[in-house]
């Protein structure tokens, strides 16, 4: 399985970690617009990838996204990435309002 973690914050690299600990796991790519959150994240997990772009990332070959950012923006990365044909797992709160959850569930 190849993962897609976005979103370095708080929780992102807790969820890189846990990702990379997985044998099932092959690959996981970490996105951030902000080039300090990657570099602390190659410096504790050479074997991540590293992108900050992270419409790439969705459209890349990770078989599932995971969203670890601001919840005002799961809705819109949880989007792009099933209508890529992705797994999602987004940190929660899922969306910001229950109109974007059933949208997403749809």
């Amino acid at each position: 399985m190849k993962i897609g973690v976005i979103g370095l914050g708080y929780w992102g690299p807790n969820l890189v970690r846990n990702f990379l600990a997985q044998k099932e796991v092959k690959k996981v790519v970490a996105c951030d617009l902000q080039e300090n959150r990657l570099q602390s994240i190659k410096e504790k997990f050479p074997a991540a990838e590293l992108t900050s772009d992270c419409t790439e990332l969705i459209y890349s070959d990770a078989d599932a996204i995971i969203i670890a950012t601001p919840v005002d923006t799961h809705y819109q990365f949880a989007k792009k990435a099933l209508e890529a044909g992705k797994h999602i797992w987004v940190e929660k709160p899922f969306t910001s309002t229950s109109a974007e959850v059933e949208t997403l569930i749809e």
